[in-house]
């Protein structure tokens, strides 16, 4: 693997690629809901987003570069975990549910879809002196 390289399923991309296709990625999902919401550049349009916490930096990069491209629509984020994401959502409280889990057969029965955007991984760190005992 590359220095820089991010582990995927598939295949490894260097972190600037994957960068970038985030940004492109987050774009084309925020065009699409918008769209779907029927926002037509009026300026009084707001999408909001809530949910998991591990997504929350890239939906928050994600919105800020869309608003460049189209300042009139307001996209509100907040995280508060996937739970609130999904039971937010699946409330009509916002428009776009962040979670970072499969979603539940419950949540796919009341009408919830995963759309696949990211993945991530958690990684341990320990200080010398916990690992050693000294």
């Amino acid at each position: 693997m590359q220095p820089g390289a991010i582990p995927s399923s598939n295949c490894c991309l260097p972190l600037d690629s994957m960068l970038k296709t985030c940004r492109v990625f987050g774009s084309m999902i925020a065009a699409l809901v918008v769209l779907s919401c029927g926002h037509r550049g009026t300026g009084n349009a707001t999408l909001r987003v809530s949910g998991a916490w591990a997504l929350y930096p890239l939906m928050v990069q994600w919105a800020q570069e869309y608003q460049r491209v189209d300042p009139t629509l307001r996209i509100d984020v907040s995280a508060g975990g996937a739970g609130k994401g999904i039971t937010d959502t699946l409330a009509g409280l916002v428009d776009i549910g962040m979670v970072s889990r499969e979603i539940s057969p419950e949540a796919a029965a009341r009408g919830a879809v995963f759309v696949l955007v990211a993945r991530d991984a958690t990684f341990p760190i320990v200080v010398d002196s916990v690992w050693t005992g000294k």
